[in-house]
């Protein structure tokens, strides 16, 4: 009981008007997949939107990029018509890559036919960032984000507000979805 509820407390919620860039909007956004299509993100108003920034795994990690992967889309299958996932794969900062294999994880998020939206490589901090996650800090008002711990967005279906949950597991997004999708489905 007192996991779940340090779980529970393991986000925040920002409004995204609150942005230093008040130009800055969801709707003016593009991403690029990890196909090379261009993606607006105004695609995704009226879904919750989870946003899934992941580490490049190289041989020997843990949980191959494989089987990532398809726990992210065994999630989406659980809300296929209400929420839509975006990962989001980058290069941890501390890692040295040199001389690792890391053709496997490259492969397998060029891969097409996913229920799932995996983009191309992004930076997640600095000058060179994506602009998404640009937003996401101007929002909450920090330079960069700690990436020695696991990070989840889920951006609320008006693009009005978002939530950053860090240090969960994917069981534990279940349950978070599960409680935001009641909550927008109570609200209809």
């Amino acid at each position: 009981c007192r996991r779940w509820h340090e779980d529970q407390v393991k986000y925040s919620t920002y409004s995204l008007d609150d942005s230093d860039d008040s130009d800055a909007s969801l709707y003016d956004i593009n991403v690029v997949n990890a196909t090379g299509h261009t993606i607006n993100f105004e695609r995704f108003e009226g879904y919750v939107t989870l946003v899934l920034p992941i580490a490049k795994t190289c041989d020997g990690a843990k949980v191959p990029a494989a089987n990532l992967l398809q726990s992210i889309e065994d999630l989406k299958s659980v809300y296929p018509y209400t929420v839509e996932i975006l990962v989001f794969p980058f290069e941890h900062p501390s890692k040295d890559y040199d001389g690792l294999d890391c053709s496997h994880f490259e492969e397998e998020i060029r891969k097409e036919g996913k229920h799932i939206q995996v983009m191309d490589f992004v930076h997640l901090n600095g000058p060179g960032a994506h602009p998404l996650f640009d937003l996401f800090r101007s929002a909450m008002n920090i330079l960069n984000f700690n990436l020695d711990e696991v990070l989840y967005f889920v951006v609320l279906p008006d693009f009005d507000k978002f939530e950053i949950h860090w240090g969960k597991s994917l069981v534990d997004m279940r349950d978070v979805l599960r409680v935001l999708v009641k909550e927008l489905n109570d609200e209809l």
